[in-house]
């Protein structure tokens, strides 16, 4: 098992990607945390895989900091931190967006990742090695009709992601992105984005 005595803290881990994400660590033997705004789900995923799962919402500073704590509470400490929370928006573009939903979209997508990197990074650099993995997308790379807001998030974790390797590579921390294309995740916007598209 490739990730015994490892603990992960991964962001919406009771769906969709971060559930096949999540299934798949506990197989490896690691000690996952659960952080989602899906109670139920996130109780069920929970309860099926042997993990805890903690309600936060990462657009809130103050729920990504509580669910660091509880983690590190929980199992000692935290090895990996994987970024799957994302907000698709749209579809919609820079004219007839509202700027509360590009602020939204901006706010889990782009903000999250920063919330979760600054508080989970210290108990890194405490044991001396650790791994975030950011999920991007490839419509961070190609952008995306309708899109504008999660285009730009996604865009940005390229950045991100690079200056934190970039700062943290000398602590042993590998910071690395991973870009899926359309996912059938069940989720209710991804089904509207293939109608769009059709």
């Amino acid at each position: 098992m490739r990730l015994k005595n490892k603990v992960a803290l991964i962001t919406v881990g009771s769906s969709g990607i971060g559930k096949a994400i999540t299934e798949l660590f506990v197989k490896e033997g690691a000690k996952v945390a659960i952080a989602d705004i899906n109670k139920i789900q996130g109780q069920r995923t929970a309860s099926e895989n042997k993990c805890i799962f903690v309600f936060c919402d990462i657009s809130n500073e103050n729920h990504v900091e509580k669910a660091s704590n509880s983690t590190i509470s929980s199992y000692g400490k935290i090895d990996i931190l994987v970024n799957c929370a994302a907000n698709l928006g749209g579809p919609n573009n820079v004219v007839n967006i509202t700027t509360k939903e590009w602020r939204d979209v901006l706010s889990v997508s782009l903000d999250g990742v920063f919330y979760c990197s600054k508080h989970i990074m210290p108990e890194l650099i405490k044991t001396g090695s650790g791994s975030i993995i950011n999920i991007s997308s490839v419509e961070g790379m190609l952008g995306a009709f309708g899109h504008s807001a999660y285009v730009t998030a996604k865009s940005g974790l390229f950045g991100l992601t690079k200056s934190m390797a970039i700062d943290f590579g000398k602590f042993n921390i590998r910071v690395n992105s991973i870009s899926p294309g359309i996912i059938d995740s069940e989720r209710p916007d991804i089904k509207k984005l293939k109608k769009i598209r059709i």
